[in-house]
């Protein structure tokens, strides 16, 4: 539950650090809270919980960098840690890895100095799995290593997947089937549902409080 709270509210955070619009962040907020793929992975055992959190948090990290013109290293530094865990959760997080030297290299700062954060973000984001695939090929008793190629009909799965996407983001609408169901089904399980609700609010009051104590920082000294 307290997964899916911070996935809705970095989603909107992410968009309000953006565009600076909180209708656009709170749509996209309540785009994710009924999303029918969002709830599913989150209530179930995956892996899928983890890596969004991590490759959300990555993003956030990477805007709140980009949009300080001081650039300061920390959030620079949470963005790395964030992406070298979604990477490590599940290879697709090389995309986040991507993203983030695409933000470094949009940053305005001298040249050489994008150059070197790139290389420095990228070669430490994919530090822990470099660290797994040495382990796992040297281990003692390691068989049957995964080796990544290409397979033969690759065209034939990008066709493949291109059918299957419109699919996918027409099942991301909020009102479906699936959605119906998921109400019953919370609806059945007043507990779950009240403990999800539980989860999304504190995670909002979190980076709500997070978000006035960057801005004001004098405040809490003040109080005390």
């Amino acid at each position: 539950a307290g997964v899916f709270g911070l996935l809705v509210v970095l989603a909107g955070s992410i968009l309000y650090r953006l565009s600076g619009l909180r209708s656009m962040s709170m749509g996209l907020a309540l785009l994710l809270l009924l999303n029918p793929a969002i709830v599913i992975a989150c209530t179930s055992a995956m892996a899928e919980p983890v890596f969004l959190l991590a490759g959300f948090a990555a993003l956030f990290a990477l805007v709140s960098w980009l949009a300080d013109s001081r650039h300061p290293p920390g959030w620079l530094a949470a963005a790395t840690a964030m992406t070298a865990l979604a990477l490590l959760t599940r290879y697709a997080g090389v995309a986040f890895v991507a993203t983030g030297v695409l933000v470094i290299a949009m940053s305005r700062q001298r040249l050489a100095r994008r150059v070197r954060q790139a290389c420095l973000f990228a070669g430490l984001a994919m530090l822990p799995v470099i660290i797994f695939f040495v382990w796992a090929r040297t281990a003692a008793g390691a068989r049957d290593f995964r080796v990544v190629a290409p397979p033969e009909n690759l065209d034939a799965l990008l066709a493949h997947f291109g059918r299957q996407l419109a699919d996918v983001v027409w099942s991301w609408k909020p009102v479906s089937a699936t959605t119906i169901d998921l109400l019953r089904r919370f609806a059945e399980h007043r507990a779950a549902a009240v403990e999800i609700l539980i989860g999304v609010c504190v995670a909002a009051v979190a980076v709500l409080l997070l978000r006035a104590v960057r801005e004001h920082p004098g405040a809490l000294a003040n109080s005390g």
